[in-house]
């Protein structure tokens, strides 16, 4: 097999040279089937600052779908666009890179700044669940919304 020829394992691994077991082998191809969450930081240019984290879910692979996540962490980073890059990024990401055909993101529908950023990149909403959360002793609203790989803008 591929995997014990050792000019590929130093091409492809950081790992010591040695052979593959059986068991290490299934326990490979069982990882490459859970490979399927994509995280990443969010990084300010100027500074280089940690400023939030997103993360792409691949979902389903037969019908080409994924959910995506995102935060920017303090309030002085929110409202100055790095969401909306980062999200953008993110979507190309999915759909140029991972070759999915649909994603969406849940969204809080009293979070107005995350839905006009979602808007932004191309999301729309598609289903409202309604009073999923409970917050603050109030039931509210949860969103889906989706895009589609032929919506990329």
């Amino acid at each position: 097999m591929w995997e014990d020829d050792p000019d590929l394992q130093r091409q492809l691994d950081s790992e010591p040279i040695r052979p593959w077991t059986p068991v290490r082998r299934e326990d490979l191809y069982r990882n490459f089937q859970k490979d399927t969450r994509f995280p990443f930081a969010i990084f300010t240019l100027a500074d280089d600052r940690l400023i939030g984290q997103c993360v792409l879910y691949r979902q389903d692979v037969r019908n080409r779908f994924g959910r995506i996540g995102i935060v920017i962490g303090a309030p002085r980073n929110r409202g100055r666009g790095y969401g909306t890059d980062a999200l953008r990024i993110l979507v190309n990401y999915g759909f140029k890179e991972l070759n999915l055909h649909r994603l969406e993101i849940e969204v809080f529908a009293f979070n107005k700044e995350a839905i006009r950023t979602y808007e932004k990149v191309g999301f729309k909403c598609e289903v409202t669940k309604r009073q999923a959360l409970y917050r603050d002793g109030v039931y509210n609203d949860v969103l889906v919304m989706g895009i589609l790989r032929q919506e990329l803008a």
